[in-house]
């Protein structure tokens, strides 16, 4: 009786667990809809998926690339992003990204590299682990004539 019990309430818990996935796919199906992905393709992906004959992902590419190309749907604010040409702040907040994580690195292995010295002048910290000096000589890195040029460009824009 004990057994059947448990059989029972595992398969009640499955169940519901079903059910639960059953709704996601169902929210998840609308939403493919609401962002203007046409329902017959939608349903086409389903069954590709349930079958496990093919995959659906060609499909949804070209379906995606449709919709974004009709001004009527929630895909098509992603043809700007996608298709415009990045603005001068785009390229020196890029840069400033980068020059600022490189004198973050910097600052970090002069810190490594101060208490590893420090732990090594003193004998009781001689069992400590310290951190190994980088391969790389200088964070600084020289750029390609072409790059030089681009760099110049847009800092004078």
């Amino acid at each position: 009786m004990l057994r059947s019990a448990r059989h029972q309430q595992r398969a009640m818990d499955d169940f519901r667990a079903i059910q639960k996935l059953e709704v996601r796919h169902q929210r998840f199906c609308s939403l493919l809809v609401d962002i203007g992905i046409p329902h017959p393709t939608v349903d086409a992906i389903c069954q590709l998926i349930q079958s496990g004959n093919g995959s659906p992902d060609d499909i949804l590419v070209d379906a995606i690339k449709h919709a974004s190309s009709d001004d009527t749907t929630l895909l098509a604010r992603l043809r700007p992003i996608i298709t415009d040409q990045r603005t001068p702040e785009h390229y020196q907040s890029a840069l400033n990204l980068t020059l600022s994580i490189r004198k973050e690195l910097k600052s970090q292995k002069k810190r490594s590299k101060f208490w590893k010295k420090l732990a090594q002048e003193d004998e009781r910290h001689t069992s400590t682990i310290t951190p190994s000096p980088s391969d790389i000589s200088s964070i600084r890195q020289d750029l390609t004539p072409e790059r030089q040029s681009a760099l110049d460009a847009l800092i004078t824009r």
